[in-house]
């Protein structure tokens, strides 16, 4: 039997819509994991995502000149991070920026590198509700254009390759590690390709940062910047992505 994830129906209409709170914010956006950047900022909490077993908070941040941003709290994995996504884009928002972590997968992907992606391996689920099957998953070409003009305009040393999005995140096997580097993929995270896969569905401008928290390179994870990230990189990160998503046309 045909595997039912390749089902692609793209038909407009699903019988859920995304809900909107019914609350004004800007039509920029990063999205990030970053909480404890999130617990710092001098922002107005306007709305709170909750699900099940998650509550995602939305903040509307202020810049010195006046331009304002919503910063979006992002859930782990691409199913949660796309109803965040799915939930600003509702409320308005046509231009984000997505800044997160990644796991290495070679040699030269060492704590703390910045990647800029150019495609995200679909290696999950959920994108395919979005694209179908064969449809390459990419960001948008003047969001990441504005994040590369932004970091090179900063100073900061960045490679941009493909990352390879699974949900399985305890089936990182060494056979499927060598197919990825293969393919070109230099990290590996958990939502990439959906996102991306939602912004093209839904028409939106969406770029990413990634920098590499982890390491898989050696056959063994190495998990120290993981669990206590490098110092001052996340922050660093977001400002960037703050500025970036404001840089986009």
């Amino acid at each position: 039997m045909r595997p039912p994830i390749l089902d692609f129906d793209a038909t407009r209409d699903a019988v859920i819509d995304p809900i909107a709170p019914d609350i004004s914010v800007p039509d920029r956006a990063v999205l990030t994991w970053f909480s404890e950047v999130i617990d710092k900022l001098d922002a107005e909490v306007v709305h709170t995502i909750k699900l099940e077993s998650a509550e995602q908070r939305l903040l509307v941040l202020e810049q010195d000149d006046g331009q304002q941003v919503l910063v979006a709290e992002m859930g782990v994995g691409a199913p949660l991070a796309t109803v965040v996504l799915e939930t600003v884009i509702a409320m308005g928002v046509t231009k984000l920026v997505a800044v997160g972590s990644s796991g290495g997968l070679v040699a030269g992907a060492t704590p703390g590198s910045v990647i800029i992606p150019t495609e995200g391996l679909r290696d999950e689920g959920t994108s395919y509700h979005y694209l179908p099957p064969d449809a390459p998953a990419k960001p948008s070409e003047a969001a990441q254009s504005a994040v590369v003009g932004v970091l090179r305009d900063r100073g900061v040393i960045y490679s941009r390759a493909r990352t390879w999005t699974t949900d399985a995140f305890l089936r990182e096997t060494m056979s499927k590690i060598r197919q990825r580097t293969a393919q070109g993929c230099v990290c590996v995270d958990m939502e990439a390709s959906a996102l991306f896969a939602v912004a093209e569905f839904r028409g939106v401008e969406l770029g990413q940062i990634l920098y590499i928290a982890d390491t898989l390179s050696g056959g063994e994870w190495e998990s120290e910047h993981l669990v206590t990230p490098l110092g001052g990189v996340r922050k660093r990160l977001f400002d960037l992505a703050v500025e970036s998503v404001l840089a986009i046309p």
